[in-house]
Formats: structure tokens, C-alpha cells, sequence
């Protein structure tokens, strides 16, 4: 992109990716290892506890419900 032109970090960011596009080699990710389940509880996990953050900030029980 024409906006990175003369900013360092960008170019380094798009240098570092465009390597990693042409490594296919050394593409072993394990992402399809992971169950969906346990994507599923770990987001279910992280949405409770930012409620219970909510719950407890909240003056009213209807508004945090809300």
C-alpha cells in the first residue's frame, strides 16, 4: 500500500509478511487442531467474566442486564 511508503514499522510488517506468504514450506501451523468446543468455552469463558465485570460496576441490575 501506498500509505506504508516511509513508515518504517509498516514496511517491516509487510516485509515480515510477504516472507511468511512465501514459506510454505514451513507452514505446520496447528490451528485445525484445536477443537470448536474448546474455542467455544474459551469464548464463552471470556464473555462471563467481562458480565461479571459489568454486573459488578453496574448500580442497577436492569441496565447490566440490558
Amino acid at each position: 500500500m501506498k500509505a506504508h511508503t516511509g513508515n518504517e514499522g509498516n514496511e517491516i510488517v509487510d516485509t515480515l509478511a510477504k516472507e511468511a506468504a512465501q514459506d510454505e514450506e514451513d507452514r505446520d501451523f496447528a490451528y485445525d487442531r484445536i477443537p470448536i468446543s474448546t474455542t467455544a468455552s474459551s469464548a464463552k469463558e471470556e464473555g462471563l467474566k467481562k458480565w461479571q465485570v459489568q454486573w459488578e460496576r453496574a448500580e442497577k441490575g436492569a441496565i447490566c442486564r440490558s
